[in-house]
């Protein structure tokens, strides 16, 4: 990362995060605002989201190509994971008509789903965070639980933001996802975990010199 964007990197954050956002809310506003149409298809906004999320940590680590490959790699798969048990714990909350009306969750071997947004929340910084470190990219645990509470507190944040711009339609979990802004706040408290972090010096020199793995410090 560049002198100017490491220094201003909490506010290049919110500029992605918004942006993240914003594509999400066009392509809702393009596909039909109404009922629960934005459940039904694939939206775009999502690898946008990401590849928007991987440009801004790839300007803020700084290893070399092929282990930068490799850590996309799993992130990509992280994403990969937590966007389908989204698309599960989605469909389950806000299961509709004849589906819902015949859904038996003592049957569904998935129904914990149900709360997979909570469960995400709890789990998916320490993750990002344990697999940075083995990649020698050191996250300041505040930062981590910091993204956690600011993951689990994102829907009710979401939904004081509707009511402050009066945003169209009720003000509550459906229509901060609708709006784009839960997309924006999620983005944004994901990306805390590297908001300070540092670079394992001793770590890098042994992935790259196996010669250096068993000697001493």
């Amino acid at each position: 990362m560049t002198p100017l964007l490491r220094k201003y990197r909490l506010i290049t954050l919110l500029l992605f995060a918004l942006l993240a956002g914003t594509i999400w809310r066009i392509e809702v506003e393009q596909a039909g605002w109404h009922g629960l149409i934005w459940i039904t298809y694939f939206h775009y906004a999502i690898p946008a989201a990401l590849f928007l999320f991987l440009i801004w940590a790839n300007l803020s680590i700084q290893i070399e190509l092929i282990r930068r490959i490799a850590l996309n790699l799993i992130a990509i798969s992280i994403a990969f994971i937590a966007v389908i048990t989204l698309d599960l714990s989605f469909g389950r909350m806000f299961m509709s008509g004849p589906s819902a009306l015949f859904y038996s969750p003592a049957k569904d071997p998935l129904r914990f789903l149900i709360f997979g947004d909570v469960i995400l929340s709890g789990i998916l910084p320490l993750i990002i965070a344990l697999v940075a470190r083995m990649f020698g990219i050191v996250c300041r645990p505040v930062f981590v639980v910091l993204s956690i509470t600011s993951l689990i507190i994102s829907p009710y944040f979401g939904i004081f933001l509707l009511d402050l711009f009066n945003e169209k339609g009720p003000s509550d979990y459906i229509h901060t996802i609708k709006s784009g802004y839960l997309l924006s706040l999620w983005f944004f408290s994901i990306g805390l975990v590297f908001i300070r972090h540092k670079h394992s010096t001793k770590k890098q020199r042994k992935l790259i010199n196996p010669e250096l793995i068993d000697s001493p410090d």
